[in-house]
């Protein structure tokens, strides 16, 4: 095999990375942003931190540049991926002791229309297969939500879609966690994490497998999106409210270039039926951004908008392909501006419909009116790019750093 070769097709051995006391098996798969390395430390630290006495082995698999049908034994090829996960699971003695199963995949999949709207289906039954493999219907599973994955065309859109579909995905099953990656470091000038940030969803994800697994109360894994609903019937003034915040939601630099409005976007409840991807680039040039934000209670965002919001339009939370980079993008991320207590942002969501309003109470929503109405300071401009990197945040056609320069 060539160097190339043996770097896109990784098969690890189990490792052992604690003593005394059985934490299980984790399966861990994806593609090269599951790394073995810092990942899989960083996944044992934070366990170990909680649980001193426990054991763990990790297994993982990783298919650099491979879309979801690769873990398919009935897609073409039959399935490498499916293949891997199988021989390793029946090395084990006792497949009993496999605890969860960790997904980190879908970068290959944010490039067509296909991909991206079947993404949902076909991870439900890779999940369903994986649990079918250990005779655990109910086995805990955690998801990364991609980060940044296409660049241009296609990919800006169909990266929103693979979020939305690994977030239903979680939503969608008590037994499946969904962690973040849209804030982390790329590390290089296509999709890869970069070291720190390897380490940092490493940490994530233990974060989720101690609660969903280890029964620790208390541990959270970042904010994820419950609803959206109106305040009142003027439709506004939108309360989006999220489930497991730590303490309480934070707003800062950079929330208004991730929330967002679509205009006339048709997001039927199946993500089969999306409409192309493509179609949806020229969206970005009419995007309406909030005109103010505030955290109403821990876990509730008002958004306040210059129009109404009408039957047809859409809203969400880093879906939009806001973030402008250079060729190399170490110092950078993609959004960024709500986070909880723990300091972890929340997860995309979105586009999806606001629903009825909840009626918090006129002089409330006025209040919010008011602070938009005596703001003077410009709304946001979605068609022009902005940048988040060492420099801070800006709207700016200019790079936070050149290329060439220093980080």
């Amino acid at each position: 095999l060539s160097l190339f070769a043996m770097l896109a097709v990784m098969c690890v051995a189990p490792r052992t990375v604690s003593a005394d006391g059985d934490g299980g098996v984790w399966i861990f798969a994806g593609q090269s942003n599951m790394d073995p390395g810092r990942q899989f430390d960083a996944f044992a630290d934070q366990v170990r931190q909680v649980l001193p006495d426990r054991e763990l082995a990790l297994i993982g698999n990783r298919r650099s540049g491979n879309p979801i049908e690769s873990w398919d034994p009935k897609a073409e090829r039959g399935g490498p991926g499916w293949q891997q996960i199988v021989e390793q699971i029946d090395k084990l003695d006792d497949k009993s002791r496999v605890a969860g199963f960790v997904w980190y995949q879908g970068e290959s999949d944010a490039d067509s229309r296909e991909r991206a709207t079947a993404y949902e289906r076909k991870l439900k039954a890779l999940i369903a297969r994986v649990r079918g493999l250990v005779q655990k219907p109910d086995l805990p599973v955690i998801i990364v939500q991609i980060a940044s994955a296409q660049r241009t065309g296609v990919g800006q859109w169909a990266t929103a879609y693979v979020r939305e579909a690994q977030r239903r995905v979680a939503q969608s099953d008590e037994h499946v966690a969904l962690v973040t990656a849209i804030d982390l470091e790329i590390g290089d000038a296509i999709v890869h994490l970069s070291k720190d940030a390897k380490e940092q969803i490493g940490r994530r994800q233990a974060l989720a497998a101690l609660t969903l697994v280890y029964g620790k109360k208390g541990v959270t894994h970042g904010p994820q999106f419950h609803r959206a609903v109106f305040a009142d019937n003027k439709r506004d003034v939108v309360f989006v409210e999220f489930k497991g915040v730590a303490g309480k939601l934070k707003l800062s630099e950079g929330w208004r270039q991730a929330f967002a409005l679509l205009p006339g976007i048709d997001t039927p409840d199946d993500l089969a039926d999306w409409p192309d991807p493509l179609a949806l680039t020229p969206l970005h040039k009419t995007i309406v951004s909030p005109r103010h934000a505030q955290v109403m209670a821990p876990n509730k965002v008002a958004l306040v908008f210059d129009r109404p919001i009408g039957e047809a339009d859409r809203i969400g939370w880093a879906v939009t392909p806001n973030a402008t980079y250079g060729l190399q993008r170490r110092w950078a991320m993609e959004f960024a501006g709500l986070t909880d207590d723990t300091g972890i942002i929340a997860a995309a969501f979105g586009p999806v419909a606001v629903g009825a309003h909840a009626g918090d109470g006129p002089a409330s929503v006025d209040a919010l009116r008011a602070k938009v109405k005596h703001d003077p300071s410009p709304a946001f401009d979605p068609s022009q790019p902005f940048v988040i990197g060492i420099n801070g945040i800006g709207q700016s056609p200019q790079y936070a750093l050149k290329p060439d320069e220093e980080a």
